[in-house]
């Protein structure tokens, strides 16, 4: 039994032969982006290939790889004499054949990585990079590109230069948010407290961009008090009448219309309370430390 099982086993291996091959990994090149770094550009792909200069611009040449898949992918024309088998991948290995007198030796590893030509600017940052199907393709695609469309190439710098000032604008704007909370500036103040997962700090920040006239503020601190999650806990319509009140009066529309609503379930007595408190109301952002309550009745 096992020496007809031995002889078939050489027929079948005399008309295919069998390949065994470990998939590459796709390369990610979302990093490879428009003002990223040589050093981010070669931790990805690598030292380059070759390196040319042309009109003050660099262009460095990579391979990469395409993507994870046999050598001779069976959706390619001209390579229709590999086939997969079924269970193709086993242990991470691809597992096709080809018959013996169609083999193509060697069965291109090199089927799955291409070509990619970096173009760098003055500062060593990226601009933009072609693809292409040989080293020297690279090369020529690139420098066409740099040769006719030298406006296209500044349009991406600048649209670069623009982000960067915008990311550095952002990074000073959020080393100076705190500086310019403690310094009273209300905006600052509520952006805190929407960060802010402690209640206490988040209700300092709260109740001091409330009384520097923040209407996003006056509104939260209405809400709450109506709602009664303030400490003790107790409704208060007086100074959710207040706080809605202010915040209208800041031109936030939604504020009046609860501001009417809420109204409507107040007695008259209650309702001149809060006018007479609106009246009188002065900024207190420094009572904000004495707890809700308390600061926000002074």
């Amino acid at each position: 039994m096992v020496l007809p099982c031995f002889v078939l086993l050489l027929a079948v291996l005399g008309c295919a032969t069998i390949y065994a091959w470990k998939g590459i990994e796709r390369t990610d090149l979302s990093r490879v982006e428009t003002g990223a770094s040589r050093q981010t550009v070669e931790s990805i792909l690598g030292e380059p290939v070759s390196v040319v200069t042309e009109d003050g611009y660099t262009v460095a040449v990579h391979r990469y790889n395409r993507g994870k898949a046999p050598p001779c992918p069976i959706d390619d024309p001209n390579r229709q004499s590999c086939v997969m088998i079924p269970l193709a991948e086993l242990g991470g290995y691809w597992m096709f054949y080809e018959p013996w007198f169609l083999i193509d030796f060697p069965i291109e590893y090199e089927k799955q990585r291409g070509w990619l030509s970096v173009i760098y600017g003055s500062s060593g940052r990226v601009i933009t990079y072609t693809f292409a199907s040989d080293s020297e393709s690279a090369v020529g695609n690139a420098r066409r590109k740099i040769i006719q469309e030298p406006d296209e190439l500044k349009r991406l710098l600048d649209e670069y230069r623009e982000r960067l000032a915008e990311r550095q604008a952002q990074r000073w704007r959020e080393a100076q948010l705190p500086l310019d909370a403690e310094r009273g500036d209300p905006n600052a103040q509520y952006i805190l407290a929407e960060r802010s997962e402690a209640q206490a700090e988040r209700w300092k920040w709260m109740c001091r961009a409330a009384h520097g006239g923040d209407s996003r503020a006056q509104h939260w601190m209405a809400a709450r008090y109506r709602a009664g999650v303030l400490e003790p806990k107790v409704r208060d319509d007086v100074q959710a009448h207040l706080w809605y009140s202010l915040a209208a009066s800041n031109g936030d529309a939604a504020a009046e219309r609860a501001l009417i609503a809420l109204a409507e379930e107040m007695t008259a007595e209650q309702i001149t309370e809060a006018e007479r408190l609106h009246t009188q109301w002065k900024p207190s952002p420094g009572a904000c430390w004495q707890g809700p309550i308390k600061a926000a009745r002074e």
